[in-house]
């Protein structure tokens, strides 16, 4: 496994990635938290943090096996409008 990077948001969220695979979300001062099945295997969930920024995350399973592959997108304030 490649060493750990960590994106520190400036609330204090982490994106962790080993590589380029995001590993986990460590959110610090969370609004909310909306996790929704989209439909078998795929899931979206989206983070709205205290300083404005919105994470959306797509999770997905292959084929009905455990693996599961997320992507995150980070969105500013700026980017939101």
């Amino acid at each position: 496994m490649s060493e750990q990077d960590i994106d520190r948001r400036s609330d204090g969220t982490e994106l962790r990635y080993y590589g380029t695979q995001l590993d986990e979300i460590v959110a610090h001062n969370v609004k909310y938290l909306h996790l929704e099945q989209m439909s078998d295997g795929l899931w979206w969930m989206g983070i709205d943090l205290g300083n404005g920024e919105h994470i959306a995350v797509t999770l997905s399973s292959r084929t009905g096996r455990a693996s599961v592959i997320a992507d995150a997108n980070v969105m500013t304030l700026e980017e939101q409008q």
